[in-house]
């Protein structure tokens, strides 16, 4: 099952119309010339990414050298999993 169009919607309410704050790892872009940032809403310094993983709407994806906040997400990641939140409730067999 695909798990898309529900974490878009997510992000979607989290970001539109708001400030954000990047910031970046080792590598600002990827291969392909795209953005690679951690982004924090500014008005309340909320972790956009945390809040995805947290709340089942996204896996992590540990690449090296991009890894600063790798074991905090992949902590969100198996609390999420174990509660099955989103995706993972989705996807359960």
């Amino acid at each position: 099952m695909l798990y898309g169009p529900q974490a878009s919607q997510r992000a979607h309410r989290l970001l539109d119309g708001v400030r954000v704050i990047l910031r970046y790892d080792q590598d600002r872009e990827d291969r392909y010339g795209r953005t690679l940032a951690y982004v924090w809403r500014a008005r309340d310094r909320r972790f956009i990414q945390g809040d995805l993983v947290a709340g089942g709407y996204a896996r992590t994806l540990r690449i090296e050298p991009n890894t600063r906040h790798a074991a905090r997400l992949e902590r969100l990641q198996a609390r999420a999993r174990a509660q099955g939140r989103g995706l993972w409730e989705a996807c359960a067999p």
